[in-house]
């Protein structure tokens, strides 16, 4: 009976650390940086299942849309990120990134989508130091 007992142990501290660990990240702003040398238009993200979106009208070439909001829960679902390109073809692309685990969770993230020369979208996350203000630069 020992035996069996230390095995289900076993098995349910290796089923335990198999497990991924998802701490609660809050994000606050959602910002699309145009690389490009092109204009565009008619810009949406999404966040996930919940509906949070912004929406930019019109990024000019290099130039970038951000929005701030209040705290919101990270989801752990997908990005999606669609524009319409100067030509007039509807881009969408749908990411799932991962956070990297130096962040602190007490810090709201900021969500920052950059569409490159090429075209292709880096989702990168962003956390001001916490100790650090504005004045410190």
């Amino acid at each position: 009976m020992t035996k069996i007992a230390a095995i289900l142990i076993l098995w349910l501290l290796v089923i335990s650390c198999a497990t991924s660990y998802r701490p609660m990240y809050m994000y606050n702003e959602v910002r699309v940086d145009n690389a490009t040398s092109r204009v565009i238009t008619d810009v949406s993200v999404r966040i996930g299942d919940s509906g949070s979106s912004i929406s930019c009208d019109r990024i000019g070439a290099n130039e970038v849309c951000s929005r701030r909001f209040g705290k919101l829960r990270y989801p752990y679902q997908s990005i999606e990120m669609s524009w319409t390109a100067e030509d007039g073809i509807r881009q969408i692309r749908e990411f799932e990134p991962r956070i990297p685990g130096y962040f602190l969770t007490p810090f709201p993230l900021r969500i920052l989508l950059d569409l490159e020369r090429d075209g292709e979208v880096v989702v990168r996350f962003w956390q001001d130091e916490p100790l650090r203000t504005s004045d410190d630069d």
